[in-house]
């Protein structure tokens, strides 16, 4: 995607095309923390990219399964993010959707100095490949703003972020 975005002219990444100077009151990034190299890097340029009360709304499939597509087919990425037991290949049945945001929001968000606003879960649907015509996954689109978790780093939270929903 990056080449055929660079071969129209069009800047791919926020740094070149000059949007880490300006301050905005909202930013999306729908779907693309699983697909590149440096996704904390991206964190950290989503965060210099908002006002101070500004938001991030942020999409991530769960489980979170990053690889990089290239001209060679798809790579894992040269980061990988501390989300444990969500990037398994094949997935692993016993990693929730749950556990993987609270991973997500704990080990990732937090620490980057986000503070996790509102969350839903809504499908996302993804074309296929030679194995289905089309993939029907979750999504947790997260409303991000900037602050500090409400639990300390050296504290543990006693209540997930996210819990399963009853049966």
């Amino acid at each position: 995607l990056c080449v055929r975005i660079h071969s129209r002219g069009v800047p791919a990444d926020i740094r070149t095309a000059g949007l880490c100077d300006r301050r905005f009151d909202v930013v999306s990034c729908l779907n693309v923390l699983d697909r590149i190299d440096y996704p904390t890097q991206l964190l950290r340029d989503l965060k210099a990219s908002i006002k101070p009360d500004g938001r991030v709304v942020l999409a991530v499939v769960m489980p979170f399964h990053p690889a990089v597509m290239g001209p060679g087919g798809s790579r894992p990425p040269k980061e990988r993010l501390p989300i444990p037991g969500c990037c398994e290949v094949p997935p692993n049945p016993n990693n929730s959707w749950e556990e993987c945001v609270n991973a997500l929001a704990e080990r990732v968000l937090w620490p980057q100095g986000f503070e996790v606003e509102a969350l839903s879960r809504v499908p996302y649907m993804s074309h296929g490949d030679n194995r289905s015509q089309l993939y029907t996954l979750d999504d947790a689109v997260l409303v991000l703003r900037l602050g500090k978790p409400s639990v300390g780093e050296d504290k543990k939270s006693t209540q997930p972020f996210c819990q399963p929903c009853p049966e």
